[in-house]
C-alpha cells in the first residue's frame, strides 16, 4: 500500500515545506511532540529520537536521504531545525486515524514513519520505540539500494543472501554525491550524480560497450531520480602498482580500435583554454582568497637553474604564433581525463578508467573523439603531481618563483619514460614533428586548471606550484 496521498495532505498542512524531489529518499518522522512524555509515560522517547536523528547526519547524506520531523505539538527545536533537519506541527484534526492517539480531550500522533522511494512510492509503518524506528528507516533505504541494483544487473543473488549483502560507502570524487559498492554475486557500484551537466560522458561510457576493447567498466544501467543520476557500473580495484608503459598499452589498444581521419580543433585545449581559465571565477576567487591580483600573478616569472623563464603573457604570445603548426596525426576516442585515480583494475586484472572528461570549464565540449596526445599529457601531468610535492617551487628574495633541481630531474625522467612508452606504443603519434611540443603545452593546460578550485589551492605556496608548473612546461615547450 502507497501512503503517498496521506503523506502529502500532512505536508500541505504542515507549518513547513519539504521538497521531496531534493533527494533520492526522505524519510518523515512523526511523533506525539516534545514533552509529552512528561504527561503520558507511554508516549515518551521524543527528545531521544530526535537527538538520534541529528546524529545521522553523515550517513543520510551517503545515502542521499532527507530528514524530517512533524508532531501534532506546536514546537520549536531550534538548535535541531536550524542545523540539522527541518521540524513543524500539524493540526491535530488531520492526524489519520490509526495514528490517532487520544489521551483525554487531548489528540497525539502515534509514532510512525513515511519513506519516500526514488520513484515516488511512499511506504509507513508504526513502532513506539523511536531509536529502532530510525535504525529501521536507513534499513529499508539501503534494502531499497539493494533491490535496485539487484534489479537493473540481473544478478543472481537469491532474496535471503541479498537482504544480507554489505553496502559500503567509498570515498566520493568530485562530480559524485555518493559512491555505494555492493558484493553481490559479482561486485558493483552505484554513483550518484547530479542529474544536470553528467548526461554527455555517462552516455559515452554506455556507448563504448559497443566496443570490444572499451577502457571503462561494464556499465549496467542509468535512471535520473529528481536532481540526481544514477549510475550502475562493474566495481573496480586498486591497481598493484602505477606503470605507465602498461597504461599506455592499454590505452593505444584502445585508440587504435576507435581511430578515425576526421580534423578536429586543437585551439582550444592548446591556447584558448588559459583565457578561459583567467577569466573565470574561479581563479578570481582564488587570488582573492589568498590576497593577490591578477596583475602581480602575471607578472611572475620562474627561475630553472640559471634560466629564467618568460611571463605568462610572453609565453601565450609565443603559443599563438606556434598555433598554425600543430597538428593531429589522427583522432580516436580518448579518456580526457587520464589521472592516476580514474585508472584501476577489474577481478580479472584488466586496467579499466572511471571518470571521463568530455567537457571543460562549462563552454567547450567534444564527442569523445580528439588528439590523444591530451590523454598522454593529463597522465604525464597526474605521474609528475604524484612524485611532488608543492614546496619544489620556492620564491627568490626579489619575488621570483625557483624550481627545484628535484622539480626538474623528476619531470625529465617521467616524460622520457613516457615518450618511451609512446615511441613504441603509439610510433603514429609521436612520429608528428609538434608531438612533443603540444604534450608540454597540454601538460600547463591541465596544470593552469588547477587555479580555479580555490578549495585545493589554499595557500600562496600552493598557488605558487600551480602557477609555476605551468611556466614551467610552457617555457619548456618553446625554449628547451
Amino acid at each position: 500500500m502507497s501512503y503517498k496521498k496521506e503523506l502529502n495532505h500532512l505536508l500541505d498542512h504542515s507549518s513547513y515545506s519539504v521538497d521531496l524531489s531534493n533527494t533520492p529518499f526522505t524519510l518523515l518522522f512523526v511523533y506525539p511532540g516534545i514533552g509529552v512524555g512528561k504527561v503520558f509515560e507511554d508516549l515518551a522517547g521524543c527528545t531521544q529520537q530526535l537527538c538520534q536523528l541529528a546524529t545521522t547526519q553523515e550517513r543520510a547524506q551517503t545515502l542521499g536521504v532527507q530528514i524530517a520531523a512533524l508532531s501534532s505539538v506546536d514546537e520549536t527545536v531550534e538548535s535541531l531545525h536550524s542545523a540539522y533537519f527541518p521540524i513543524g506541527s500539524v493540526s491535530a484534526e488531520l492526524i489519520p486515524k490509526d495514528l490517532l492517539v487520544t489521551k483525554g480531550e487531548q489528540h497525539f500522533f502515534a509514532r510512525a514513519a513515511y519513506l519516500v522511494h526514488p520513484d515516488g512510492q511512499v511506504e509507513r509503518w508504526i513502532d513506539p520505540d523511536g531509536a529502532r524506528m530510525v535504525e529501521d528507516g536507513f534499513r529499508k533505504v539501503e534494502h531499497a539500494y539493494r533491490q535496485f541494483v539487484h534489479t537493473v544487473t540481473n544478478d543472481s543473488m537469491n532474496e535471503e543472501d541479498l537482504s544480507q549483502c554489505r553496502l559500503v560507502a567509498l570515498p566520493t570524487g568530485a562530480d559524485s554525491l555518493g559512491v555505494l559498492s555492493f558484493d553481490m554475486t559479482h561486485p558493483y557500484v552505484l554513483k550518484r550524480m547530479p542529474a544536470e551537466g553528467t548526461d554527455i560522458e555517462t552516455d559515452y561510457m554506455f556507448q563504448s560497450k559497443k566496443n570490444d576493447n572499451s577502457i571503462f567498466p561494464v556499465m549496467y544501467a542509468q535512471s535520473v531520480f529528481g536532481s540526481e543520476r544514477w549510475v550502475v557500473m562493474e566495481k573496480l580495484g586498486e591497481l598493484p602498482e602505477h606503470n605507465t608503459h602498461q597504461l599506455i598499452a592499454r590505452l593505444a589498444h584502445f585508440y587504435h580500435s576507435t581511430r578515425i581521419d576526421t580534423p578536429i580543433d586543437l585551439d582550444y585545449h592548446l591556447y584558448q583554454r588559459f583565457f578561459q581559465i583567467l577569466a573565470s571565477e574561479g581563479f578570481a576567487h582564488t587570488l582573492t582568497s589568498l590576497s593577490m591580483t591578477e596583475g602581480r600573478a602575471l607578472e611572475q616569472t620562474v627561475w630553472v637553474g640559471k634560466r629564467q623563464t618568460s611571463t605568462m603573457k610572453s609565453l601565450l604570445d609565443d603559443l599563438n604564433d606556434a598555433l598554425p603548426t600543430f597538428q593531429s596525426p589522427f583522432t580516436c576516442c580518448i579518456h580526457g581525463d587520464v589521472h592516476w585515480p580514474n585508472v584501476l583494475g577489474s577481478q580479472e586484472g584488466a586496467i579499466k578508467l572511471i571518470d571521463p572528461r568530455l567537457h571543460w570549464d562549462g563552454c567547450f565540449s567534444i564527442d569523445g573523439h580528439f588528439d590523444p596526445t591530451y590523454d598522454l599529457a593529463t597522465l604525464l601531468h597526474s605521474s609528475v603531481l604524484e612524485k611532488l610535492d608543492h614546496t619544489e617551487m620556492s620564491t627568490n628574495r626579489d619575488g621570483t618563483i625557483a624550481a627545484s633541481a628535484d622539480l626538474v630531474d623528476v619531470i625529465e625522467k617521467l616524460e622520457s619514460d613516457l615518450l618511451q612508452s609512446a615511441h613504441a606504443l603509439l610510433p603514429a603519434l609521436i612520429d608528428d614533428s609538434t608531438f612533443v611540443r603540444k604534450l608540454r603545452v597540454f601538460c600547463a593546460n591541465a596544470t593552469f586548471g588547477w587555479l580555479k578550485y580555490h578549495q585545493v589551492v589554499t595557500s600562496q605556496e600552493k598557488w605558487r606550484f600551480y602557477f609555476g608548473l605551468t611556466l614551467y612546461w610552457l617555457d619548456r615547450a618553446f625554449k628547451k
